[in-house]
């Protein structure tokens, strides 16, 4: 590597080195965490067989986790469970770090200063993707080293995080190429989540219905490597083409487009804002093409849980060893509450989106004019707050009508579900997380990190809880914890209210917010 382009390279983990640390440390806890309770949780070969008989030979778990294969190892077992999580947590972190390594950093005229000194057109992309190829390889050290330790074999355990690695690979050079596509940051943003999406829709399409057509996707490459048995090749190979294609085709088009363009020009929008959106009512139209979208996951997730509702209960009927399973609960209910708990954990997103939006904002310079205007400062943040706490709403009721209605097709029962009254409780505690992050951005700036800190151990806790033993201290450091585990068990309505009580405080003070020091942009 010569001078100048080593020059570059550092320049952009001086830059980004947090975010490029971030992601692979979270990656890899996910593995390792789910390693370590494979480990407790199936210590022998009985344990093992039984996971197999059961919980591997769900198609339920086929469509959340993906194919299963080696589930009498603990090696398959781990890659298994890994699935559900790995699936949307590593393409989502891969592709939107892309997207900040290269658009964003465009967006902000540093590529233009770059740019001056003499380098290629293509010599910021290039230094991005490199520097992303080195964390995602870090990821993969880290993990193989901590299967190692953990008493995993050596050999399955190099496959398995080279597989991963090649996946990541392929998720962050498609959202490159997609990134010179769009204009902006935001639509390159939304374009690499949407891919993500539809490619998560088609696996488990493919593998809720056990359809040979895996290769369909590169989702469902990552199972049908098979590391920890009788591995395939052609799903590392065609991981590492689909890579280096989409890499390649990154650069070349990158090469030809304007700096701050597009491959795909903007459609002009008009000479003067709508009589509607007047005043702080412009947070709407900034917004809305993020809710919609946050809104269509929600019923994506919920819709296809709902549907196996009657699935479920032929599963338990053709196993009766899975009955233990739900410790003496029905497996309806289970279901419930993984399905209210993760459109609550989208509702939230969701809100928290809304409001990073809002420190965009600032960070551009943009919401300093517009405070200057005669909205004012308090104004704004209230109606982004409004907004957040709407956007969260509205995820939240598309989930749970999503859910109650593709659960009445399919079992026939079209009675009031107590999963709508889940959703709606849950906004509660939603609702305090979203006043407590606006407080934070209205006194505290810098603190924001806690904010996401935060929403992290509250996924962490509705998720992961049970399997990583939680000690109850920790678990209650959770707002959503704290109503409880509903609609299976009845809410806790003294911890409900205590909570409520909190977030109409914060929501007061954000109503009263005083003006403060804004970043210059």
């Amino acid at each position: 590597m010569s001078g100048p382009r080593r020059a570059l390279w550092a320049l952009t983990w001086k830059a980004h080195g947090r975010r490029l640390l971030a992601w692979p440390l979270a990656w890899t806890a996910l593995v390792l965490i789910m390693a370590s309770a494979t480990k407790s949780l199936y210590p022998d070969g009985a344990s093992r067989l039984r996971y197999a008989s059961t919980i591997g030979s769900s198609r339920i778990q086929e469509l959340f986790n993906g194919r299963g294969y080696d589930l009498t190892s603990a090696g398959g077992i781990e890659a298994f469970e890994v699935g559900m999580f790995g699936l949307v947590l590593i393409p989502v972190g891969a592709s939107l770090l892309a997207v900040r390594l290269m658009r964003a950093e465009e967006a902000l005229g540093r590529w233009e200063v770059v740019s001056a000194g003499g380098y290629g057109k293509a010599a910021p992309t290039a230094a991005a993707m490199a520097a992303q190829a080195c964390s995602t390889v870090l990821f993969g050290a880290a993990s193989f080293a901590g299967l190692v330790l953990l008493g995993f074999p050596a050999g399955g355990a190099a496959k398995y995080c080279l597989v991963l690695c090649l996946f990541a690979f392929v998720f962050a050079a498609a959202a490159a190429l997609l990134a010179q596509t769009v204009a902006d940051a935001k639509a390159a943003g939304t374009a690499v989540l949407a891919w993500v999406l539809f490619c998560y829709l088609v696996r488990a399409a493919i593998d809720g219905r056990r359809l040979p057509a895996t290769w369909l996707t590169p989702m469902g490459w990552l199972a049908e490597a098979r590391p920890w048995g009788a591995s395939r090749l052609w799903p590392y190979a065609a991981c590492a083409a689909a890579a280096a294609a989409l890499a390649a085709a990154a650069l070349a088009l990158c090469r030809v487009r304007d700096l701050g363009g597009a491959a795909v020009s903007p459609r002009p929008g008009r000479a003067g804002a709508a009589p509607w959106i007047r005043g702080t009512r412009y947070v709407w139209r900034l917004t809305r093409s993020g809710a919609a979208g946050w809104c269509a996951a929600a019923v994506c997730w919920a819709a296809p849980v709902g549907a196996m509702g009657d699935e479920i209960d032929v599963w338990v009927e053709q196993n009766p060893g899975v009955a233990e399973l739900f410790g003496g609960h029905a497996p309806r209910d289970f279901m419930s509450v993984l399905a209210v708990g993760v459109i609550g954990l989208l509702g939230l997103a969701a809100g928290l989106a809304t409001a990073a939006e809002l420190r965009g904002e600032e960070a551009s310079g943009r919401l300093g004019l517009v405070c200057s205007t005669r909205c004012g400062y308090a104004s704004v943040v209230r109606a982004w707050f409004a907004q957040a706490v709407l956007t969260a709403a509205a995820v939240a009721a598309s989930g749970g009508f999503a859910y109650w209605i593709s659960i009445g097709a399919s079992t026939g029962q079209w009675e009031p579900s107590s999963s709508l009254g889940a959703a709606a409780l849950l906004l509660v505690p939603i609702v305090a997380v979203l006043a407590g992050a606006f407080a934070v951005f209205s006194c505290a700036p810098k603190a924001w990190a806690a904010v996401w800190a935060l929403a992290c151990w509250i996924a962490v806790v509705q998720l992961l809880a049970d399997p990583l033993d939680l000690p109850e201290w920790g678990r209650k450091l959770s707002p959503l914890y704290l109503v409880g585990r509903v609609p299976m068990e009845s809410p806790s309505w003294a911890a409900t209210g205590c909570v409520g009580a909190a977030a109409l405080a914060l929501a007061l003070a954000n109503v009263r917010a005083r003006p403060r020091d804004l970043a210059a942009g």
